[in-house]
Order: structure tokens, then C-alpha cells, then sequence
């Protein structure tokens, strides 16, 4: 398996960046952020959190679909670390989508109702 790591990314603008496995089956990583309407503190984590998305799921490669309980643990992990020190609440909503042959889990991050990151990951079954 050959790994790409996500780039850093800039928290003053919106930013994309997709992290793929080349296992042959497709698995893929996206990671979607923006800093409006979170406090400098949650802003400050932004940089640190996508490097901890790298760090939680990079792992995962070609096992298939993981079990939702793994998965909302990692997304709850992703939540915790975005608001660190930060008086934003932070909380996120997590959909599995699977058809006989892709998956899909994905967390959308909000504070104050207002939507500022999102995260997916796919694969193939």
C-alpha cells in the first residue's frame, strides 16, 4: 500500500485536500474546511486537526468498511481536538452510506449551527 499524506492547510480560507491509498480498491480521504464562525482558539487547532486527520485515518486502507462505533470514535476524536481550549461547542453529524459495492461514512462539524468543516471517507467493498 502507498500513502500520500494531506498538505497542510491554510485556516484563514477554505481549503480541500484529499489523502488517497493506492490499494487498488479505491479507498480515499477528503477533508473540507473553513474557519467562519469559530473563536481564534478553535481557528489556532485547524492546522493541528488536519494533521491529526492524517494521523487517524490513514490506517484504515483496504479492510473494507470499518465499524461505525471505530468510526464515530475517530470523528469524536476529530471534534474534541477542534475545540480544544476554545468556547466554541463544537458537534458533528455522522451518515454512513453503503450500496452492494461502495462505502461511505461522513462527519459534518458545525458550531452555533453554522457548518465549518467536513469530513469523508469511501471505499470499495
Amino acid at each position: 500500500m502507498r500513502y500520500t499524506p494531506i498538505e497542510r492547510i491554510n485556516a484563514t480560507r477554505t481549503a480541500s485536500k484529499d489523502l488517497s491509498w493506492d490499494t487498488g480498491t479505491g479507498t480515499s480521504l477528503s477533508w473540507t474546511i473553513s474557519n467562519v464562525g469559530l473563536d481564534q482558539a478553535a481557528e489556532d487547532n485547524l492546522p493541528i486537526v488536519s494533521r491529526l486527520v492524517d494521523d487517524l485515518f490513514h490506517s484504515l486502507g483496504d479492510s473494507g468498511a470499518p465499524p461505525r462505533k471505530l468510526m464515530a470514535g475517530r470523528f469524536k476524536t476529530v471534534a474534541k481536538h477542534i475545540g480544544a481550549g476554545s468556547r466554541c461547542r463544537i458537534t458533528f453529524d455522522m451518515v454512513l452510506r453503503a450500496s452492494a459495492t461502495r462505502w461511505a461514512y461522513k462527519a459534518t462539524f458545525s458550531s452555533r449551527c453554522i457548518e465549518f468543516a467536513e469530513l469523508e471517507i469511501s471505499g470499495v467493498l
